[in-house]
């Protein structure tokens, strides 16, 4: 995918071109467009969500950065307690001459708080 588009895009544009690609590979993918946050059974908020989950197993996050930071690394093991998802997968979308960057992550398993 990132072979074909190539950097410069925002983010939205790899994680739409990432469904595609899966969608015509016949992997089960859904777009997460919200997470509901619950404290002691009670809605705290709804927030927008910017994940590909695969299966039903791993969440996916296309960034347009050229390097994976620690706020990334963060923001994913918070969407995987949330969706109580065990592997999170962040690919970034590089930038010309350099390799887009990609980490796996273990997340919470357990009880989340969110839907």
């Amino acid at each position: 995918m990132h072979g074909t588009l190539g950097p410069g895009f925002i983010h939205y544009i790899y994680r739409r071109a990432s469904q595609i690609e899966l969608q015509l590979r016949r992997i089960p993918v859904q777009r997460k467009q919200e997470i509901t946050i619950s404290f002691r059974g009670k809605v705290l908020e709804t927030v927008p969500c910017r994940l590909l989950v695969v299966g039903d197993k791993v969440a996916v996050a296309a960034v347009a950065f050229r390097e994976i930071t620690e706020v990334h690394r963060q923001r994913m093991r918070w969407y995987l307690k949330l969706l109580n998802l065990r592997l999170g997968m962040i690919r970034g979308a590089g930038v010309e001459g350099l390799e887009p960057a990609f980490e796996l992550l273990e997340g919470y398993v357990g009880e989340g708080t969110g839907s």
